[in-house]
């Protein structure tokens, strides 16, 4: 089989030769000599044996990294304006009504942007992402897709991102417009103006999905962070799920499928996820990054939910060679009678040598033919 046959058949829950063994190198690449990174992703990938999996952006050549959306964005009397001052940067959302303003700070040892201040902070701030999400209009554009997938060709698979946010509107609102405080908070205070703004936002949601299912696509991705550090579960049940499941229908009408990122803390989901429309949870992980015990995961998610993940990124850096070899082929074991790809979880610690990713290679291409 090809790397792209395996990958497929595995999120299909369908035979492999093998199992595929897809690392997810985040924040690992950034960390690499630019000798290495210049010569690409993709290349570095089958030098380690392994398969390829691409998870919401393009292969990269260098360690600037592009998103995989389907559609171009257009926002009537709308202006992003970036401003970078050192390692202080504000991202603003322009308009006729009033700003929006995004404020991030860099962090060498991450080689990350991150958001240290939420722009929505009261209640008009939510009416005027409405007012935005209201002006929002997408249009599909496959071209790049189109491009990229036929020169990956058998080599791999690309995963594109189903909609703008990157995640659920819901998850978006804790993570990026408001902070989950303000969002615990407004929920209170202002129930009816939060709901009119999620409803906006489905919407934009909605149209995205029905672009993503009209494309050559067989699988969709959101960066839904899933995890119950920063949602309780009657929010993913009353908030998240609804719109998964939305997503869900209108991908299963055209015979796709939707991956949903879900690195987090998810024993308290479980159920939830057991009765939803997902069809394969990615970066699924043990303790300290998640809360789960894979053993549980494989009890209690059907067997048509496919599984990504289940090396803890932290482990996948403190424990020797052997001790990781070892817990990954235990973990394939476990991971019986399911689709399954061998995989560390969430992120790649930049500390992890390339002799260890190379050595889960050989778990999976000793392990087991379903």
């Amino acid at each position: 089989m090809t790397s792209r046959e395996r990958i497929i058949n595995a999120l299909l829950g369908k035979k492999c030769d093998r199992i595929p063994y897809s690392p997810f190198l985040a924040y690992w690449w950034e960390s690499q000599d630019d000798k290495l990174t210049k010569k690409g992703q993709l290349e570095f990938l089958e030098s380690i044996g392994a398969d390829p999996l691409f998870r919401g952006y393009y292969p990269l050549y260098g360690k600037n990294s592009e998103n995989i959306l389907l559609f171009d964005r257009h926002i009537e009397d709308c202006e992003i304006r970036t401003k970078v001052c050192g390692k202080e940067k504000q991202v603003t959302y322009h308009t006729s009504k009033g700003d929006l303003t995004f404020g991030y700070r860099f962090v060498n040892e991450g080689n990350t942007w991150f958001l240290v201040d939420h722009p929505i902070k009261e209640e008009k701030d939510f009416l005027l992402l409405k007012y935005i999400m209201d002006s929002t209009c997408l249009k599909a554009n496959y071209e790049k897709f189109e491009r990229e997938a036929e020169k990956l060709g058998e080599r791999g698979l690309l995963l594109p991102i189903i909609c703008p946010e990157l995640k659920s509107s819901f998850q978006s609102l804790i993570e990026h417009w408001a902070g989950t405080e303000s969002i615990v908070y407004s929920l209170v205070d202002f129930p009816e103006v939060v709901q009119e703004t999620l409803t906006s936002m489905y919407r934009v949601s909605r149209d995205a999905a029905e672009i993503a299912a009209g494309s050559s696509s067989q699988f969709f991705l959101s960066w839904e962070d899933t995890s119950t550090t920063n949602i309780s579960p009657q929010f993913y049940r009353d908030y998240i799920l609804p719109e998964i499941n939305m997503w869900c229908d209108i991908l299963h009408q055209k015979d796709k499928k939707y991956i949903q990122h879900a690195c987090g803390e998810l024993n308290a989901l479980l159920e939830d996820i057991a009765h939803s429309k997902i069809d394969v949870l990615e970066s699924v992980t043990p303790a300290p990054t998640g809360n789960v015990e894979m053993q549980r995961v494989q009890n209690i998610l059907p067997e048509h939910i496919s599984i990504v993940g289940g090396i803890e990124p932290t482990q996948l850096l403190q424990l020797s060679t052997k001790e990781v070899v070892s817990q990954a082929a235990e973990l394939v074991n476990i991971m019986k009678g399911r689709g399954y790809i061998l995989s560390n979880s969430d992120s790649c610690p930049p500390g992890v040598s390339i002799e260890k990713l190379k050595a889960l290679s050989e778990v999976s291409a000793i392990n087991r033919k379903k």
